[in-house]
């Protein structure tokens, strides 16, 4: 019995399992797209597909992530023996190479919503235009043939990079070339020591050929920063499109002003830090080098020196030098790097120290003092004599400038029968009677009720 049942139960899942119909895939494709073209939307909008390690890789990650990065160590020192300084690229290196110019083409996009297939095949388009398109030029100004149509080398090694930087699982290859100092040191040595090579073949192409200087300086030029300058084209066109989907209307002199703008920046770059510096380098090797690896290792080192420099290298042995101090010595280093921050922390925190009891008393003491200095200054019987010398200050000063006054003694002069509002006697019922009346005809009770309503006013 229990077998049969077995068995039905084994059918029934056979049953459920069952591939779908021709129209029913057909209609799943239509509605939800392949699940390909679902990881690719993910990967190309801003909501990354990070595919997740397996558990054993997860429980641990500091060991996996340790062995990854000796591996790296070790494929660097293993291409640089076998190849040396000459002028021929390895494999490794030129993948590590592709990985770079690919995650700097991505660290320049902007964020965009714009996905699916178009997006994927756009992204490809640049990345692979960027690596080869300084290279195939190089070929055809030598009259040889391009390296992409060589053979399925440099194809594959592009196709792995590019894999490493847009899908590898929880985007960690991505990750730690932007932000860790261990892989940035390795990525720039290794690129480093790619572009002294592409210089070497370069110059020594163009020497073999028996071409002049002017040639050989311009494929240096091109093989060295022909790649930077056309990501850097890309990535205006990509900001212009980013400006056109987030809903701004692009207008011809905008586009054109920030062409010409761009163009001067880029022109000048290309002056100061590109072309003066690769003039200096091909001058060097096509001047002093040889062809042959064994002459000149000293010329050799000193431009591999040069070019590890231009990656940044020794900026971030020295980074790592601070950080590892300052992890001895028991400190945060990113708080002892930045000591704007990190005095902003000490007083926050000393801030923060300080209970509400303390704080409590401090605004006691304030109130006590504030109610001390006020009765220093006087009692009532004091703020009512000062306010008897003000009414009669006031009057005094009224009085002298009628007397002063042309205007006043005219006006007098020519109505002497109408008897001035400060001369006649107050009226209590006298709706028109004031505080200067009062005072005028020294009319005492009136005068203290005025200043007790002015002292009940204070209070």
């Amino acid at each position: 019995m229990t077998g049969s049942g077995e068995k039905a139960e084994e059918e029934e899942e056979e049953e459920r399992e069952e591939p779908l119909t021709c129209a029913a895939s057909t209609a799943r494709r239509e509605l939800h797209g392949t699940k390909t073209a679902s990881r690719l939307e993910k990967v190309y909008s801003e909501r990354f597909y990070n595919p997740q390690w397996p558990s054993w890789v997860l429980r641990h990650t500091e060991e996996v992530q340790a062995a990854f990065f000796v591996l790296f160590a070790l494929l660097f020192v293993h291409d640089a023996k076998f190849n040396a300084l000459g002028s021929a690229n390895g494999r490794f290196i030129s993948i590590v190479d592709t990985v770079n110019s690919v995650s700097c083409f991505r660290k320049g996009l902007p964020k965009r919503r714009r996905a699916g297939m178009v997006r994927f095949m756009w992204v490809l388009f640049v990345s692979f235009v960027v690596k080869f398109a300084a290279g195939s030029v190089i070929s055809v100004l030598l009259g040889a043939t391009p390296v992409i149509l060589k053979g399925p080398r440099h194809m594959g090694s592009f196709f792995i990079g590019f894999l490493l930087v847009w899908h590898s699982p929880g985007d960690v290859v991505y990750r730690y070339i932007t932000k860790s100092d261990a892989v940035k040191l390795m990525v720039c040595m290794c690129c480093g020591l790619y572009k002294l090579r592409k210089a070497l073949f370069a110059v020594e192409c163009s020497k073999e050929e028996g071409d002049s200087f002017a040639f050989a300086f311009t494929l240096v030029l091109l093989a060295l920063d022909g790649n930077s300058v056309l990501r850097k084209g890309f990535l205006w066109f990509e900001k212009m499109l980013g400006i056109r989907e987030a809903g701004q209307r692009l207008s011809v002199n905008f586009v054109l002003l920030d062409a010409v703008e761009s163009s001067y920046r880029g022109l000048r770059q290309i002056i100061v830090e590109y072309m003066v510096p690769d003039f200096c380098v091909a001058f060097l090797i096509y001047s002093f080098g040889s062809v042959l690896e064994a002459d000149f290792v000293e010329l050799r080192i000193g431009l591999l020196v040069y070019f590890a420099w231009r990656q940044n290298t020794f900026g971030i042995l020295a980074h790592i030098h601070r950080a590892s101090l300052f992890h001895n010595a028991g400190r945060s280093p990113v708080a002892n790097m930045r000591p704007v921050e990190n005095a902003l922390a000490t007083i926050q925190q000393r801030q923060g120290q300080d209970s509400g009891a303390t704080i409590q008393q401090r605004q006691e003491q304030e109130a006590r003092a504030t109610i001390q200095q006020r009765k220093e200054q006087g009692s009532g019987a004091t703020i009512k004599q000062r306010l008897q010398q003000g009414f009669g200050a006031k009057m005094q000063q009224r009085q002298q400038h009628d007397s002063t006054s042309p205007r006043i003694a005219l006006a007098k002069r020519n109505r002497p029968h109408q008897q001035s509002p400060t001369e006649r006697k107050p009226l209590l019922g006298d709706a028109k009677f004031s505080k200067d009346a009062a005072i005028k005809n020294e009319s005492p009770l009136l005068e203290e009720k005025v200043i007790d309503a002015s002292i009940k006013k204070i209070d």
